[in-house]
């Protein structure tokens, strides 16, 4: 399993399995309608990598947290590799967090079929890594959304 208190070498592992789109576009329809212009303007046209890189939470937080709420599931898709790394590094507690494990990763805010379809999206690589990175953050760092997230789905689908 990698070492995933080594954020940087999680970081060059994403990279490698979930390649960055480069100018991925957001619809703006539903953002601009529920006050998610700060979602569109944080991520239109912007690779995964790019945004992990230059990451500031003080800067970045806001628009994290409402990314899960507002992106739909094949948009924040092309994100979820940001939010293993942000979680990684997420060491103020910033709110995104829950809405991550809440949203995408146990099954519950998504319609069943659709939470599996999203999980099916991701090629094995990508579920490995997904799966052992909710291992980490229940066993190693005790995290009580990641114990859930394993419990309610992970542990059972892998």
């Amino acid at each position: 399993m990698i070492n995933f208190d080594d954020a940087e070498l999680v970081l060059k592992k994403l990279h490698f399995l979930f390649h960055a789109k480069k100018g991925f576009n957001i619809s703006s329809d539903s953002l601009i309608q529920y006050e998610g212009e700060i979602v569109y303007n944080y991520f239109h046209g912007k690779a995964w990598y790019n945004l992990a890189v230059n990451l500031d939470f003080t800067l970045d937080g806001e628009a994290l947290e409402k990314g899960c709420a507002y992106l739909n599931p094949d948009e924040f898709k092309n994100y979820f590799p940001l939010y293993i790394y942000a979680s990684l590094i997420n060491n103020e507690g910033w709110a995104f967090e829950l809405s991550f494990f809440h949203h995408y990763l146990i099954p519950g805010v998504m319609e069943e079929r659709v939470f599996f379809d999203f999980v099916d999206g991701f090629t094995e690589k990508q579920k490995e890594i997904i799966y052992n990175f909710i291992r980490y953050k229940a066993e190693i760092k005790k995290d009580l959304m990641a114990m859930d997230a394993l419990y309610y789905f992970w542990d059972l689908y892998t």
